[in-house]
C-alpha cells in the first residue's frame, strides 16, 4: 500500500493520538463552558400578531421576531432565550432578578421599573381603515389636511350615525379615548385579545363603516384570512404619524449594559435596508410611500 496515502493520523503513536483527542475533548469543553458563563437575556414575546407571530404559517416571521433576530445577532456576548407572554405577565417577570428585554413604545408610567434604548423602529399609529367605496359618503363631509389625516372629532361631529369598530381592551390615548366616551353609541367594541380578526370581518360584512387599527395588523388579518379587499386607510390628526418603538429591559445591571449596547449599534443598523424592511414588509401597498416619507422624517430629528 502506498504510504502516501494513508491518513495521517497512523502516523501517530498511540500515546499521541491519545493526547490529540484529550486536547480536542478539552477545546470542544471548555467552549460550551464559555458559553454557559455568558449572562442570559430572556427575550419577552408577547400576544400581538404581526408583532409577534407563535403559530402557523408566519410563525417567528412578526417584526418583533425579526427585531429580536438581529438584536441577538449583534450581542454575541450573552446568552439568549426567547419565551412567549402577555404584557401583564412580561411587566410582573421585568421586577425580578432575571434579565427581561423585549420591546414596547414608551409611556410615562413604565419608566420606573424599564430602562429604555434610544428609538429603535419607528411604527405607524392607529389610522381610521376603511373601504373607500362604501366611506366616501362619509369623508366627503369632511375637510381633509395636507398631512393625509383627518380629524376624528370631526368625522363624528358630521356623521352622527356613523359606526367605528374598535378594540375594547386597547387604549387609544386621552384625545381618543375622549372621544369615545363622548360618543359611545358610534363606537362597536370588540374583545379582539390576540388578533383585530372579528374588526377586518365586520368590516368585509359592512357592519361597521370604519375601524382605528395598525395598518400592519390589518395587512396581516387580511393575509392569514385571505380577505382580498383593498382597504384604504387615514391617519388622525389626533395622532402623530409615527411612535417610537424601543427595547426595553429590566433595571439592572445586565439590562444597563444591553441597553447601552444596542444604541451603539443602532447608529449603524438604523438606516439599513434590512432594519427598515422590518416594518415595511408589514405595510399595505397603498400606504408604503407615505410611511417611507413619514420614516425619513422621523431619522432626520
Amino acid at each position: 500500500m502506498n504510504s502516501n496515502k494513508r491518513p495521517w493520523l497512523v502516523f501517530l503513536s498511540a500515546v499521541e493520538r491519545l493526547l490529540l483527542f484529550a486536547f480536542i475533548y478539552f477545546m470542544a469543553s471548555f467552549s460550551v463552558a464559555d458559553e454557559r458563563r455568558k449572562p442570559i437575556i430572556y427575550w419577552a414575546k408577547y400576544q400581538l400578531q404581526p408583532v409577534f407571530i407563535s403559530s402557523g404559517e408566519y410563525n417567528n416571521q412578526g417584526m418583533g421576531d425579526r427585531l429580536f433576530s438581529i438584536m441577538q445577532q449583534h450581542l454575541p456576548s450573552f446568552q439568549h432565550q426567547n419565551y412567549h407572554t402577555n404584557v401583564k405577565r412580561m411587566y410582573r417577570d421585568i421586577t425580578k432578578t432575571k434579565t427581561i428585554c423585549s420591546t414596547l413604545t414608551q409611556k410615562s408610567n413604565r419608566n420606573s421599573t424599564m430602562l429604555f434604548s434610544d428609538p429603535v423602529l419607528a411604527i405607524p399609529t392607529p389610522r381610521l381603515i376603511f373601504d373607500d367605496a362604501r366611506s366616501s359618503p362619509w369623508l366627503n363631509k369632511i375637510e381633509k389636511s395636507n398631512r393625509d389625516d383627518i380629524s376624528l372629532s370631526s368625522l363624528l361631529e358630521r356623521n352622527p350615525s356613523v359606526k367605528i369598530g374598535i378594540n375594547k381592551l386597547r387604549s387609544y390615548g386621552r384625545k381618543i379615548n375622549t372621544l369615545i366616551a363622548r360618543y359611545p353609541v358610534n363606537f362597536v367594541h370588540f374583545d379582539d385579545t390576540v388578533s383585530s380578526s372579528d374588526l377586518v370581518e365586520m368590516l368585509a360584512y359592512q357592519r361597521i363603516d370604519f375601524t382605528i387599527e395598525y395598518p400592519f395588523v390589518i395587512s396581516f388579518e387580511q393575509k392569514i384570512s385571505g380577505n382580498v379587499s383593498a382597504y384604504k386607510s387615514l391617519g388622525l390628526s389626533e395622532f402623530q404619524p409615527l411612535i417610537p418603538v424601543y427595547i426595553i429591559c429590566g433595571k439592572n445591571e445586565i439590562g444597563q449594559q444591553v441597553i447601552l449596547l444596542i444604541n451603539e449599534m443602532l447608529l449603524e443598523l438604523q438606516s439599513t435596508q434590512q432594519f427598515r424592511q422590518i416594518v415595511e414588509d408589514s405595510l399595505p401597498d397603498n400606504y408604503l410611500a407615505t410611511y417611507r416619507s413619514q420614516y425619513q422624517q422621523f431619522l432626520a430629528q
